[in-house]
Protein backbone atom coordinates (compact mmCIF):
# COMPACT_ATOMS: atom_id res chain seq x y z
CA UNK A 1 0.00 0.00 0.00
CA UNK A 2 2.84 2.37 0.87
CA UNK A 3 4.45 1.77 -2.53
CA UNK A 4 1.12 2.45 -4.27
CA UNK A 5 0.73 5.74 -2.43
CA UNK A 6 4.26 6.75 -3.38
CA UNK A 7 3.51 5.86 -7.00
CA UNK A 8 0.34 7.99 -6.97
CA UNK A 9 2.22 10.86 -5.41
CA UNK A 10 4.86 10.74 -8.17
CA UNK A 11 2.18 10.56 -10.87
CA UNK A 12 0.38 13.59 -9.43
CA UNK A 13 3.64 15.55 -9.31
CA UNK A 14 4.34 14.57 -12.90
CA UNK A 15 0.93 15.71 -14.07
CA UNK A 16 1.31 19.03 -12.29
CA UNK A 17 4.68 19.67 -13.92
CA UNK A 18 3.40 18.71 -17.35
CA UNK A 19 0.34 20.93 -17.07
CA UNK A 20 2.54 23.77 -15.88
CA UNK A 21 4.87 23.38 -18.83
CA UNK A 22 2.04 23.17 -21.35
CA UNK A 23 0.22 26.14 -19.86
CA UNK A 24 3.35 28.23 -19.98
CA UNK A 25 3.49 27.57 -23.71
CA UNK A 26 0.01 28.74 -24.50
CA UNK A 27 -1.60 25.32 -24.23
CA UNK A 28 1.07 23.32 -26.05
CA UNK A 29 -0.69 23.53 -29.42
CA UNK A 30 2.34 24.77 -31.36
CA UNK A 31 5.88 23.63 -31.91
CA UNK A 32 7.14 26.04 -29.25
CA UNK A 33 4.90 24.37 -26.70
CA UNK A 34 6.16 20.94 -27.76
CA UNK A 35 9.79 21.97 -27.49
CA UNK A 36 9.37 23.41 -24.00
CA UNK A 37 7.41 20.36 -22.91
CA UNK A 38 10.19 18.22 -24.31
CA UNK A 39 12.76 20.23 -22.41
CA UNK A 40 10.78 19.76 -19.24
CA UNK A 41 10.70 16.03 -19.77
CA UNK A 42 14.35 15.98 -20.72
CA UNK A 43 15.32 17.81 -17.55
CA UNK A 44 14.38 14.88 -15.37
CA UNK A 45 10.64 15.10 -15.05
CA UNK A 46 10.24 11.84 -16.99
CA UNK A 47 12.56 9.92 -14.70
CA UNK A 48 10.96 11.13 -11.50
CA UNK A 49 7.49 10.38 -12.89
CA UNK A 50 8.30 7.01 -14.46
CA UNK A 51 5.95 4.45 -13.00
CA UNK A 52 8.83 2.00 -12.52
CA UNK A 53 11.16 4.53 -10.87
CA UNK A 54 12.06 4.12 -7.20
CA UNK A 55 13.78 7.53 -6.93
CA UNK A 56 12.07 9.75 -4.36
CA UNK A 57 11.40 13.37 -5.38
CA UNK A 58 13.57 15.94 -3.66
CA UNK A 59 11.50 17.54 -0.87
CA UNK A 60 10.91 21.27 -1.14
CA UNK A 61 11.74 23.30 1.96
CA UNK A 62 8.45 24.48 3.55
CA UNK A 63 7.75 28.20 3.48
CA UNK A 64 7.40 29.69 6.98
CA UNK A 65 3.75 30.11 7.89
CA UNK A 66 2.76 33.76 7.86
CA UNK A 67 -0.20 35.25 9.67
CA UNK A 68 -1.81 38.66 10.11
CA UNK A 69 -2.96 40.52 13.22
CA UNK A 70 -5.86 42.96 13.11
CA UNK A 71 -7.47 45.11 15.75
CA UNK A 72 -7.77 48.52 17.32
CA UNK A 73 -6.28 50.38 20.25
CA UNK A 74 -8.14 52.81 22.41
CA UNK A 75 -8.87 54.52 25.63
CA UNK A 76 -10.76 56.58 23.31
CA UNK A 77 -9.74 55.25 19.91
CA UNK A 78 -6.13 56.25 19.17
CA UNK A 79 -5.36 57.34 15.61
CA UNK A 80 -1.93 57.88 14.02
CA UNK A 81 0.00 55.94 16.65
CA UNK A 82 2.81 53.48 15.96
CA UNK A 83 2.19 49.75 16.43
CA UNK A 84 4.86 47.06 16.68
CA UNK A 85 4.56 43.34 17.39
CA UNK A 86 7.12 41.52 19.53
CA UNK A 87 7.78 37.85 20.11
CA UNK A 88 8.41 37.01 23.76
CA UNK A 89 11.49 34.78 23.87
CA UNK A 90 13.11 33.86 27.19
CA UNK A 91 11.62 36.90 28.89
CA UNK A 92 12.77 39.32 26.20
CA UNK A 93 10.74 41.10 23.53
CA UNK A 94 12.11 40.57 20.03
CA UNK A 95 10.63 42.63 17.18
CA UNK A 96 8.33 40.60 14.95
CA UNK A 97 7.61 42.11 11.54
CA UNK A 98 7.73 45.83 10.86
CA UNK A 99 6.02 48.80 12.44
CA UNK A 100 2.67 50.07 11.26
CA UNK A 101 0.34 52.86 12.34
CA UNK A 102 -3.26 53.04 13.43
CA UNK A 103 -5.57 54.66 10.91
CA UNK A 104 -8.10 57.43 11.48
CA UNK A 105 -10.41 54.92 13.21
CA UNK A 106 -7.74 53.59 15.56
CA UNK A 107 -7.44 50.31 13.64
CA UNK A 108 -4.17 48.55 12.83
CA UNK A 109 -3.10 45.63 10.69
CA UNK A 110 0.20 43.76 10.92
CA UNK A 111 0.70 41.71 7.77
CA UNK A 112 2.95 38.72 7.15
CA UNK A 113 4.06 37.98 10.69
CA UNK A 114 5.89 34.73 11.26
CA UNK A 115 3.69 32.24 13.10
CA UNK A 116 5.06 31.22 16.48
CA UNK A 117 4.23 29.15 19.54
CA UNK A 118 5.73 31.88 21.70
CA UNK A 119 3.63 34.70 23.15
CA UNK A 120 3.28 37.82 21.03
CA UNK A 121 2.99 41.29 22.54
CA UNK A 122 1.62 44.11 20.39
CA UNK A 123 2.60 47.58 21.57
CA UNK A 124 1.06 50.91 20.65
CA UNK A 125 3.18 54.01 21.16
CA UNK A 126 1.74 57.50 20.75
CA UNK A 127 3.50 60.09 18.57
CA UNK A 128 3.36 63.84 18.00
CA UNK A 129 0.47 63.31 15.59
CA UNK A 130 -1.59 60.84 17.64
CA UNK A 131 -5.18 61.80 18.41
CA UNK A 132 -7.56 60.25 20.94
CA UNK A 133 -11.36 60.22 20.99
CA UNK A 134 -13.15 61.52 24.07
CA UNK A 135 -16.26 59.61 25.15
CA UNK A 136 -17.38 62.38 27.52
CA UNK A 137 -17.77 65.21 24.98
CA UNK A 138 -20.93 65.94 22.94
CA UNK A 139 -21.17 63.81 19.81
CA UNK A 140 -20.58 65.24 16.35
CA UNK A 141 -22.59 63.52 13.62
CA UNK A 142 -23.14 60.66 16.02
CA UNK A 143 -19.42 60.11 16.66
CA UNK A 144 -16.94 61.00 19.39
CA UNK A 145 -14.77 64.10 19.15
CA UNK A 146 -11.02 64.17 19.68
CA UNK A 147 -9.77 65.14 23.11
CA UNK A 148 -8.85 68.78 23.60
CA UNK A 149 -5.36 67.65 24.65
CA UNK A 150 -3.69 64.78 22.82
CA UNK A 151 -1.80 62.14 24.82
CA UNK A 152 1.90 62.79 25.30
CA UNK A 153 4.22 61.12 22.75
CA UNK A 154 5.66 57.83 23.95
CA UNK A 155 2.62 56.72 25.95
CA UNK A 156 2.35 52.95 25.55
CA UNK A 157 -0.55 50.50 25.59
CA UNK A 158 0.06 46.80 25.05
CA UNK A 159 -1.99 43.75 24.27
CA UNK A 160 -0.91 40.14 23.85
CA UNK A 161 -1.66 36.65 22.57
CA UNK A 162 -0.25 33.50 24.21
CA UNK A 163 0.77 32.20 20.76
CA UNK A 164 0.28 33.17 17.14
CA UNK A 165 -0.49 30.22 14.88
CA UNK A 166 -3.29 31.77 12.85
CA UNK A 167 -4.41 35.22 11.76
CA UNK A 168 -6.34 36.82 14.60
CA UNK A 169 -8.08 39.92 15.91
CA UNK A 170 -6.41 41.39 18.99
CA UNK A 171 -7.76 44.45 20.80
CA UNK A 172 -5.80 46.87 22.98
CA UNK A 173 -6.89 49.18 25.81
CA UNK A 174 -5.75 50.19 29.30
CA UNK A 175 -7.23 46.89 30.51
CA UNK A 176 -5.00 44.77 28.27
CA UNK A 177 -2.03 46.96 29.22
CA UNK A 178 -2.74 46.23 32.89
CA UNK A 179 -2.73 42.48 32.25
CA UNK A 180 0.55 42.60 30.31
CA UNK A 181 2.09 44.82 32.98
CA UNK A 182 0.97 42.36 35.66
CA UNK A 183 2.77 39.52 33.89
CA UNK A 184 5.91 41.62 33.52
CA UNK A 185 5.83 42.62 37.20
CA UNK A 186 6.29 39.01 38.33
CA UNK A 187 9.89 39.05 37.13
CA UNK A 188 9.18 36.03 34.93
CA UNK A 189 7.68 37.37 31.72
CA UNK A 190 6.42 34.33 29.80
CA UNK A 191 3.32 32.54 28.54
CA UNK A 192 2.41 31.37 32.03
CA UNK A 193 2.50 34.80 33.68
CA UNK A 194 0.75 36.36 30.67
CA UNK A 195 -1.98 33.75 30.90
CA UNK A 196 -2.42 34.52 34.59
CA UNK A 197 -2.55 38.28 33.98
CA UNK A 198 -5.17 37.82 31.29
CA UNK A 199 -7.23 35.49 33.48
CA UNK A 200 -7.18 37.89 36.43
CA UNK A 201 -8.23 40.82 34.25
CA UNK A 202 -11.03 38.85 32.62
CA UNK A 203 -12.23 37.68 36.02
CA UNK A 204 -12.13 41.22 37.39
CA UNK A 205 -14.16 42.96 34.67
CA UNK A 206 -16.38 40.04 33.66
CA UNK A 207 -15.38 39.86 29.96
CA UNK A 208 -12.30 39.37 27.79
CA UNK A 209 -10.81 42.78 26.87
CA UNK A 210 -8.31 41.12 24.51
CA UNK A 211 -11.14 40.19 22.15
CA UNK A 212 -13.42 43.14 22.92
CA UNK A 213 -12.58 46.26 20.93
CA UNK A 214 -12.98 49.91 21.87
CA UNK A 215 -15.40 51.47 19.35
CA UNK A 216 -16.82 54.80 18.24
CA UNK A 217 -20.20 56.04 19.45
CA UNK A 218 -22.04 55.08 16.27
CA UNK A 219 -20.95 51.42 16.36
CA UNK A 220 -23.40 48.59 17.02
CA UNK A 221 -22.04 47.40 20.36
CA UNK A 222 -22.15 43.92 21.81
CA UNK A 223 -23.02 43.50 25.48
CA UNK A 224 -19.33 43.21 26.33
CA UNK A 225 -18.48 46.32 24.31
CA UNK A 226 -21.11 48.25 26.25
CA UNK A 227 -19.37 47.19 29.47
CA UNK A 228 -15.97 48.08 28.03
CA UNK A 229 -17.14 51.52 26.90
CA UNK A 230 -18.52 52.28 30.37
CA UNK A 231 -15.04 51.61 31.75
CA UNK A 232 -13.36 53.65 29.01
CA UNK A 233 -15.68 56.62 29.59
CA UNK A 234 -15.01 56.40 33.34
CA UNK A 235 -11.27 56.34 32.72
CA UNK A 236 -11.53 59.28 30.31
CA UNK A 237 -13.41 61.36 32.85
CA UNK A 238 -10.82 60.48 35.49
CA UNK A 239 -7.85 61.24 33.21
CA UNK A 240 -9.23 64.66 32.25
CA UNK A 241 -9.74 65.74 35.84
CA UNK A 242 -6.41 64.61 37.29
CA UNK A 243 -3.18 66.60 37.50
CA UNK A 244 -0.55 64.88 35.40
CA UNK A 245 2.68 66.73 34.71
CA UNK A 246 4.00 64.03 32.40
CA UNK A 247 0.92 64.06 30.18
CA UNK A 248 -1.64 66.87 30.20
CA UNK A 249 -4.25 64.51 28.75
CA UNK A 250 -3.89 62.43 31.91
CA UNK A 251 -3.61 59.14 30.01
CA UNK A 252 -0.01 58.35 30.98
CA UNK A 253 -0.67 58.94 34.68
CA UNK A 254 -3.85 56.87 34.53
CA UNK A 255 -1.97 53.93 33.03
CA UNK A 256 0.86 54.26 35.57
CA UNK A 257 -1.62 54.22 38.46
CA UNK A 258 -3.51 51.17 37.23
CA UNK A 259 -0.35 49.23 36.31
CA UNK A 260 1.13 49.83 39.76
CA UNK A 261 -1.99 48.48 41.47
CA UNK A 262 -2.04 45.49 39.10
CA UNK A 263 1.35 44.15 40.28
CA UNK A 264 1.21 40.35 40.45
CA UNK A 265 3.23 37.62 42.15
CA UNK A 266 3.39 33.84 42.11
CA UNK A 267 2.77 31.83 45.27
CA UNK A 268 4.38 28.56 46.31
CA UNK A 269 1.37 26.59 45.04
CA UNK A 270 2.01 27.98 41.53
CA UNK A 271 -1.03 30.26 41.58
CA UNK A 272 -0.85 33.97 40.84
CA UNK A 273 -2.28 36.79 42.93
CA UNK A 274 -2.44 40.57 42.92
CA UNK A 275 0.01 41.97 45.44
CA UNK A 276 -2.38 44.78 46.40
CA UNK A 277 -5.39 42.47 46.55
CA UNK A 278 -8.62 44.06 45.34
CA UNK A 279 -7.22 47.62 45.34
CA UNK A 280 -7.23 47.93 41.56
CA UNK A 281 -10.80 46.65 41.31
CA UNK A 282 -11.88 49.16 43.94
CA UNK A 283 -10.09 51.94 42.05
CA UNK A 284 -11.89 51.13 38.80
CA UNK A 285 -15.20 50.82 40.64
CA UNK A 286 -14.64 54.28 42.12
CA UNK A 287 -14.04 55.73 38.66
CA UNK A 288 -17.27 54.18 37.39
CA UNK A 289 -19.18 55.55 40.39
CA UNK A 290 -17.74 59.01 39.74
CA UNK A 291 -18.91 58.81 36.13
CA UNK A 292 -22.46 58.05 37.25
CA UNK A 293 -22.65 61.33 39.17
CA UNK A 294 -20.63 63.49 36.75
CA UNK A 295 -22.35 66.42 35.03
CA UNK A 296 -21.64 65.69 31.38
CA UNK A 297 -23.22 66.93 28.13
CA UNK A 298 -26.15 64.77 27.14
CA UNK A 299 -25.63 62.31 24.32
CA UNK A 300 -27.19 59.00 23.27
CA UNK A 301 -23.94 57.27 24.17
CA UNK A 302 -23.75 58.71 27.67
CA UNK A 303 -27.41 57.93 28.25
CA UNK A 304 -26.75 54.28 27.37
CA UNK A 305 -23.53 54.33 29.37
CA UNK A 306 -25.21 55.51 32.55
CA UNK A 307 -27.86 52.84 32.09
CA UNK A 308 -25.10 50.24 31.87
CA UNK A 309 -23.19 51.40 34.97
CA UNK A 310 -25.18 49.17 37.39
CA UNK A 311 -24.58 46.22 35.05
CA UNK A 312 -20.84 46.86 35.04
CA UNK A 313 -20.67 47.29 38.79
CA UNK A 314 -22.64 44.09 39.37
CA UNK A 315 -20.40 42.22 36.92
CA UNK A 316 -17.25 43.37 38.69
CA UNK A 317 -18.66 42.50 42.10
CA UNK A 318 -19.71 39.03 40.94
CA UNK A 319 -16.33 38.33 39.34
CA UNK A 320 -14.16 39.43 42.25
CA UNK A 321 -14.29 36.09 44.11
CA UNK A 322 -10.85 34.52 44.00
CA UNK A 323 -9.30 37.47 42.22
CA UNK A 324 -6.21 37.40 44.43
CA UNK A 325 -5.51 33.74 43.71
CA UNK A 326 -6.12 32.75 40.10
CA UNK A 327 -4.70 29.34 39.27
CA UNK A 328 -2.63 29.05 36.12
CA UNK A 329 -4.80 26.07 35.16
CA UNK A 330 -7.81 28.41 34.89
CA UNK A 331 -6.38 30.67 32.23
Amino acid sequence: MQDVLKMRCRNIMCMALLISAVSACGGGGGSNGCSILGAALGSGVSSSCNASSTTEPTPVAPVANQVDLYGSFGKGLLAYAQVQAYELIDGKLVALGTKTSTNTDGNYILIGLRATNNPVVVELSTTDTTTMLDETLPLVNGKFQNTAIAPAPGTKIRTAALSLQYSAVLAGSPLTEMAVSAAESTGTFNAESLGAGKAIMQQMVGFDPFTTAVVDANAAMTANQQKLMVLMAAMMQDAKTRSCEADKSGLACLITELNKQMAMAKSTDNSYYLVAGSMVRNTIQAKVTALSSASLPASPFLTLTKQQIPVVQASMTASVQGITSVSVAER
